[in-house]
């Protein structure tokens, strides 16, 4: 088999479509592959010949000229000259059309040149001439016939040898790479375990049957068998590349970070270290991604540095407008501008100016806000305790004349790829005309928990404690389930639900100051989101359906349906230049303004952003 062959196969295995095929059809037998054509000159020469060689029957031995240009044949193949050695074994064929040795000679040759077809087409001549030398071709006219482009054609012949030949274990391969190039993957690994209960310690065969695992999205499996095939031999650099491709897919990929560097990342080939590039991205780490997608010369590569990871290290301006109103006729329309800077080690300051406005049956307020925010990357990607993202902002706001001071000081940690942990400590204003004219502010303290325990399954829990200016305090808990139920576009589909309690309810003793203060509030949601990305296009979509229960200070209780839906569309106008627009509404209890039994709220709004 020669090399190109096996770029073939190699290219066969990377490009096949990863379509979840159900089981595969009846392989056709032998006969029912028609065969391929050969060359009309050489059928000629064939016929022509036939006659001749009737007439006078001579064995290569007894005819000298018939024996010198056979050994000059075998000497160019010996060096590689294919050509010139068919160009030889073509006049030899014209002599002896019908030597089934020859035949299989010439065919073998054909196959080292790479012209399956016809290498096909002469293993299949063989049949017609000597149908007792079947057992000798089969197993090459089936690949052959594979590597021209007949999978199932090939699949049949693959069978056949598997059940009566030697070496049963290649022909399974052989079975297994038909059904891959029919985008039959479950039949394929079939074929792979099949061959592997014959020759269980070929590491070629196990390592395909780890990649089919990983398409067929029983990514765990995969993971554990390129984990044991590199514990049988941990110099195995193939199975190592396949375990980094398999935890990147995983989410897992910081380790698949430490994979590739331990298989020299820098002298693998360009898909590769474009795998590589989008682990150090996913991984937080984008000026890394950045350093290494710049030196691979590949369209998809450029187009990934350009347009997302040189943004995170170019300095950036951007400008939003928002405007909302809910069941209370409050309506909120503001304008912000931001510039910001990136500097290296995943360090970022940003400064943005706010104007808002206020208004609803209370009376209206204007509002500005100039806010500063910095924040740093702690830890590296081979850090035991993880890395972690905090950052501190500081605000300085203006209401009608009322200057309080806010801010926040947030961290976002990662211990592992499957594990992130958010803390917010802060205080804030409620932006209604009443609780501004209050003077409402509340102190916030929360922690959040997101876990992956599984590739497709996601667990998120939060607490958080509210303060209010007045020693009026609310404990909040938050959980939620989602599923991944397609992959591409992604679709997610998962319930969630929330309830807190407050000290001091609106009621008999408690005025009301402009913000939601009801004694209890309990909801929960069912929903679908959808998300996708196509380059410059990005979609996101969520709709949910919800109910809820609360109890105010009176101890009256009601109930709602805080349903909610949600769209945001995002779109690359050039490497420097995105346009975001989103809409949406809801009549969840998360916010602090309004809430409650027929609660709802719409928004919509749009940003520029810009980099530089």
């Amino acid at each position: 088999m020669t090399r190109g062959s096996m770029r073939r196969i190699a290219a066969t295995i990377a490009g096949t479509s990863l379509c979840l095929g159900g089981s595969a059809a009846a392989a056709p037998t032998a006969r029912e592959c028609a065969p391929t054509v050969v060359p009309a000159t050489q059928k000629l020469a064939h016929e022509a010949a036939r006659e001749a060689a009737q007439q006078n029957p001579q064995s290569a031995e007894q005819d000298t000229p018939y024996a010198t240009a056979l050994a000059r044949a075998r000497q160019l193949v010996e060096q590689h000259d294919y050509a010139q050695a068919l160009a030889g074994y073509e006049s030899l064929l014209a002599q002896r059309p019908d030597d089934d040795d020859l035949l299989i000679e010439v065919a073998r040759v054909l196959g080292f040149a790479d012209r399956n077809a016809e290498s096909a087409a002469l293993y299949r001549r063989v049949l017609d001439v000597a149908p007792q030398r079947r057992a000798d071709v089969r197993r090459s006219l089936a690949w052959q016939t594979l590597w021209s482009g007949e999978p199932a054609c090939a699949e049949g012949w693959f069978l056949e040898s598997a059940a009566l030949d030697a070496n049963a274990a290649d022909a399974w391969r052989g079975v297994a790479e038909s059904r891959q190039q029919r985008e039959d993957l479950r039949g394929a690994l079939d074929a792979y375990e099949q061959a592997l209960r014959i020759a269980p310690d070929d590491a070629t065969n196990a390592r395909r049957a780890a990649q089919l695992l990983v398409w067929l999205g029983r990514t765990d499996e995969g993971i554990a068998a390129f984990e044991a095939l590199l514990a049988r031999d941990p110099g195995d650099r193939r199975s190592r590349l396949g375990l980094a491709r398999a935890l990147n897919d995983a989410g897992r990929h910081r380790d698949a970070v430490h994979e590739y560097r331990r298989a020299q990342a820098s002298s693998l080939d360009d898909d590769s270290r474009f795998d590589f590039a989008r682990a150090l991205r996913w991984s937080g780490f984008d000026d890394l991604a950045d350093d290494e997608l710049a030196t691979i010369d590949r369209p998809d590569a450029q187009w990934l540095r350009r347009f997302r990871t040189s943004r995170e290290r170019a300095r950036w301006w951007a400008l939003e407008f928002d405007a909302s109103t809910d069941r209370d006729n409050l309506d909120t329309r503001s304008l912000r501008a931001t510039a910001g800077w990136h500097f290296d080690g995943g360090r970022a300051l940003e400064t943005s100016l706010r104007r808002v406005r206020l208004d609803d049956p209370n009376g209206r307020v204007d509002g500005v806000r100039w806010q500063t925010q910095a924040s740093t990357r702690l830890g590296e990607l081979d850090s035991r305790w993880g890395v972690a993202w905090p950052s501190v902002a500081l605000a300085l706001n203006d209401y009608d004349g009322w200057q309080p001071l806010t801010g926040a000081a947030r961290v976002r940690w990662l211990p592992r790829d499957n594990l992130r942990v958010d803390a917010e400590l802060g205080r804030e204003t409620i932006e209604t005309p009443k609780a501004i004219g209050e003077r409402v502010h509340v102190d916030v303290a929360s922690i959040g928990v997101d876990l992956r325990p599984a590739i497709a399954w996601t667990l998120a829990g939060s607490l958080a404690h509210f303060r209010f200016d007045d020693g009026n305090g609310r404990d909040r808990v938050y959980g939620r389930i989602e599923r991944t139920i397609l992959a591409a576009p992604r679709v997610r589909a998962g319930v969630e639900a929330l309830a807190f309690r407050s000290y001091d309810p609106i009621g008999p003793a408690v005025a009301w100051r402009g913000y939601w203060n009801p004694k209890e509030y309990r909801e929960a949601r069912a929903f679908v989101s959808m998300s996708h990305d196509w380059r410059e296009w990005q979609l996101y979509a969520r709709v949910g359906l919800g109910t809820a229960r609360e109890v105010d200070g009176w101890d009256t209780r009601t109930s709602g349906t805080p349903n909610l839906w949600e769209l945001a569309v995002v779109r690359d106008l050039s490497p420097t230049l995105q346009l975001r627009a989103q809409l949406g509404g809801s009549g969840s209890g998360m916010g602090l303004s309004g809430g409650g039994s027929g609660y709802w709220r719409r928004y919509a709004g749009i940003a520029l952003t810009g980099w530089f």
